[in-house]
């Protein structure tokens, strides 16, 4: 497993392809310290009790130090708030993700703190992890064009550009779709990878 990084598409295409490197990526494996546990490992299975609580007071300290920024806090706040909701949700986060290594450890670690008890750990984790798998593509989105405006969901992803006046978004439609308007070029696409 190699150290994320969106600098390159071999890395944006393993990561939203590769079970393994998105699990990586949903645990903070940006951050060295994460990436030391479960960085050299065959499968990201953390096998030991220790290795669970290490990780554990990683995210602690990662959430800890976020919840002191008002911007991250909100970003946690609706995040946790957003697993309880059936309907869809649409993140606006990822220049903050862009610039705070750990935000999806914290995120999680968030989720599971505020939904104790409410929902099982195995479903907050299934989601957190639809939602980095359209993180990480708006993450390498906006690697390529930072001017760019994206927010991202549970498989979708919208780039809005408007200083090429364009907007592509990616969801699950079955026919790609375009169109014009007042000059402004709009382009859906399929989402393309699966679960």
């Amino acid at each position: 497993m190699m150290i994320l990084t969106f600098n390159r598409a071999q890395y944006f295409h393993q990561n939203l392809t590769d079970n393994d490197q998105l699990c990586a990526f949903a645990l903070g494996s940006e951050l060295p310290s994460v990436y030391t546990l479960i960085g050299n490992k065959q499968e990201m299975a953390l096998s030991s009790l220790n290795e669970q609580r290490r990780l554990e007071a990683i995210a602690k300290q990662c959430y800890e130090c976020f919840m002191e920024d008002p911007r991250l806090q909100s970003v946690l706040d609706k995040y946790a708030d957003s697993m309880m909701t059936s309907g869809m949700i649409m993140f606006h986060d990822v220049r903050l993700h862009a610039q705070s290594p750990g935000l999806t450890l914290a995120k999680y670690y968030c989720a599971l703190k505020q939904t104790d008890g409410h929902l099982d750990r195995s479903m907050v984790w299934e989601k957190h992890l639809q939602w980095c798998q359209a993180l990480s593509f708006a993450l390498y989105e906006h690697c390529q064009d930072p001017r760019s405006d994206i927010c991202y969901g549970e498989k979708t992803v919208i780039i809005d550009k408007p200083h090429n006046r364009q907007c592509y978004s990616y969801t699950t439609i079955q026919k790609p779709v375009s169109f014009q308007l007042n000059r402004y070029q709009y382009r859906q696409q399929p989402w393309q990878w699966q679960d």
